[in-house]
């Protein structure tokens, strides 16, 4: 197996707020390099943002091999897509996932995860944990 991070950076787009973050304002777009916490670049907002990263195909892929997208930890729950294609979903209760995206994969590729969260500020919201792509042997 041979892991890729995608660290960053990474752009976001805070997209509503969580009806619990009353008088917090939406923040603006910014950079973000991951792993991180999600208050310490979005402080007390609560909500949905969507995290945006480009990246190029892994090179030398063999026939018996597949691209995974591994999410190691997400606080909240998210939707991922890869080139505008619906990739799938974690929930609350989950605190990451796996999806073999090897089909999906064009030359130069767009991944978007929106991540929605609404936790305390004790508790690890947004991708808290290493975002990468796995080449596995099948």
């Amino acid at each position: 197996m041979h892991r890729i991070n995608l660290k960053g950076p990474w752009e976001y787009q805070p997209l509503f707020a969580a009806p619990t973050t009353a008088g917090v304002d939406l923040p603006g777009r910014g950079t973000v390099k991951f792993p991180a916490a999600w208050q310490d670049f979005l402080g007390n907002f609560r909500g949905r943002v969507c995290f945006i990263r480009p990246f190029n195909r892994p090179t030398n892929l063999d026939a018996h091999e597949r691209v995974d997208l591994v999410l190691d930890g997400v606080g909240g729950t998210a939707v991922i897509r890869l080139n505008q294609l619906a990739v799938g979903e974690i929930s609350n209760s989950e605190l990451g996932g796996r999806f073999d995206i090897t089909s999906l994969l064009q030359l130069h590729n767009l991944l978007e995860i929106e991540v929605e969260w609404a936790g305390s500020p004790d508790e690890q919201g947004g991708l808290w944990a290493p975002v990468a792509l796995e080449i596995v042997t099948t």
